[in-house]
Order: C-alpha cells, then structure tokens, then sequence
C-alpha cells in the first residue's frame, strides 16, 4: 500500500509541473480547464493502474502491466471524444496534456513496481 500512496504522490507531482508548463504554452481559459482536466484523468487512471499492476505483481506483474498499457489507451481514446464533445474542452490542449501526464507518469512507474 506504500508503493501505491508513494507513487501517488509522485505522480501528482510530475502532472502538476506538467500542466503548469502546459498552461503557458496555452492561456485561455478552456484550454488551462482541459489541461487540469486531463491531469485529474491522468491521475485516477494512473492510480487504478498502478494498483491493478502492484496487486497482480506476486503471480504475474507483467500481465498488470500490460492490462494498465490497455487500459491508459482506452482511456486516452475516450477522453479523445468525451472532452470535445461532452464537456466542451479544445481537443488539441486535452489530448495533449493527458498524453504527456500518462507517457511521464508511466516512465517512473518501473521504479515503485519494484519497491
């Protein structure tokens, strides 16, 4: 349980940083709520993942691996039609944003799988 709040917290680190440089590229308003947006998205799915692959690391933690890869890409393609047209966000700021939070995220997550 202390990988998991451990990473949390890093995470929640790196997608802050993350959406402050974001947020200076683009500054209107809609654009910055879909970069928070897509950094709040990032952040549960990461966390559920992350669990997922930490629960199933004692029998297979390459089959939780893998089932979080998926699951990032699904959630990556949804959030692709959700935040245009369900919310309203420009699509350019909000895929981009949730893509960096989960690429950066997902690169230091070996590091607490191991732990």
């Amino acid at each position: 349980m202390r990988s998991i709040a451990r990473f949390g917290v890093v995470s929640l680190v790196i997608i802050v940083v993350i959406a402050f440089v974001m947020a200076t590229a683009w500054s209107d308003p809609r654009s910055r709520s879909a970069i928070w947006a897509s950094g709040a998205v990032a952040l549960v799915t990461q966390l559920f993942t992350f669990a997922v692959a930490r629960l199933s690391a004692p029998a297979n933690v390459l089959a939780g691996w893998g089932l979080g890869v998926l699951l990032r890409l699904v959630v990556l393609v949804g959030w692709g039609f959700v935040a245009p047209r369900a919310i309203g966000f420009p699509l350019m700021p909000a895929m981009v944003a949730l893509a960096a939070c989960l690429f950066v995220t997902s690169v230091v997550e070996p590091i607490f799988l191991k732990a």
